[in-house]
């Protein structure tokens, strides 16, 4: 079987949104809210959308946990799939070629968008703001089912709301 172009570009859209998630979960408690609400106020779209993002904290962190999670599955779950297409039969080669897969992609789409993004909270945080709004609409309906989930689990389990 092989892999077909429509599935490289899913696949590097993947990457994209979780660089970008990992970045901004880290960026956005490095930020100077100060600067974002003086910028907002300025008339910058940027800051405006960032603004508002972070008046609702807890939608936004949804988004980053649910948006994060689901495509470090679906990455992760393609890397799997090729190097047990590739390798059927292997199992320790396929188990070490996996590991440092695993250790390349958490480097590259984890840390890397991190460090970065604590490094240059504002600037980045706010050139990537449309690009979060995006995945932010996409994700809603996701995000929803899965908010809803956990209340409905905390209300069965008898755990006291935040």
């Amino acid at each position: 079987m092989t892999t077909s172009i429509p599935t490289y570009i899913a696949l590097a859209l993947c990457l994209a949104a979780s660089f970008l998630l990992s970045g901004m979960e880290a960026g956005v408690f490095a930020l100077n809210r100060l600067r974002v609400r003086r910028l907002a106020r300025t008339g910058n779209p940027q800051a405006q959308l960032l603004h508002r993002f972070l008046e609702k904290p807890e939608k936004f962190l949804w988004t980053i946990l649910v948006g994060n999670t689901l495509v470090n599955f679906l990455i992760l779950g393609w890397v799997i799939l090729q190097l047990h297409e590739y390798f059927s039969g292997h199992l320790v080669l396929t188990t070490a070629l996996f590991t440092v897969m695993v250790f390349v992609f958490y480097t590259f789409s984890d840390l890397l968008p991190k460090m970065l993004f604590r490094t240059y909270p504002n600037r980045l945080c706010l050139s990537a703001a449309n690009v979060f709004r995006i995945i932010y609409l996409v994700m809603s309906p996701v995000v929803f089912f899965v908010e809803e989930m956990s209340q409905l689990v905390l209300r069965w389990s008898g755990s006291p709301a935040f």
